[in-house]
């Protein structure tokens, strides 16, 4: 999911959807939350959690905890 999401233009018009067993809605906006530290003297980023943005304004918050990922909030 974040291959394809990360490659997206939401700008081109993508058809890319989120399906929550009750409703499918479309995927407007995906944003990548990093974070950002030094460890002798090489600056290191991490990703620590994506948020997905559908059509209707719901917000979906996909937490990084090592090799998974989890949906921590669907509001």
């Amino acid at each position: 999911m974040v291959v394809i999401l990360k490659g997206s233009e939401f700008v081109n018009n993508d058809a890319i959807f989120f399906d929550d067993r009750r409703t499918l809605r479309k995927v407007t906006n995906f944003e990548s939350i990093n974070d950002f530290f030094e460890i002798n003297g090489m600056l290191q980023e991490h990703t620590k959690k994506y948020i997905v943005t559908l059509i209707d304004g719901f917000k979906l918050t996909v937490k990084v905890t090592g090799n998974s990922m989890v949906i921590d909030d669907f509001s």
